[in-house]
């Protein structure tokens, strides 16, 4: 079987960032796919305006928190990660 945990299983081991996703449907796709904690921001910069990214996720009114996190929150707990992981 390729997929012993399911599909869900690993969509788990995948960040997503919100470049050109902030219609409010897509978005709630995106959350019932994956956990907050693994959503980054994005931009597509430079083929659209870092400004429209910004106001997308400002548009969407999520909670402090969540844009916190997916601002940078996110970005640098996944850094971390990765630079604990990579040392000897």
């Amino acid at each position: 079987e390729i997929f012993p945990d399911g599909v869900e299983a690993e969509y788990l081991k995948f960040y997503f960032d919100t470049a050109q996703g902030y219609a409010p449907v897509n978005f709630q796709a995106m959350r019932s796919l994956v956990p907050d904690s693994h959503i980054l921001f994005g931009s597509d910069y430079p083929f659209f305006p870092i400004g429209s990214a910004v106001d997308g996720l400002i548009k969407l009114a999520l909670p402090p928190a969540l844009q916190h996190a997916i601002e940078r929150g996110n970005a640098e707990a996944l850094l971390h990660k990765a630079t604990a992981a990579a040392a000897p």
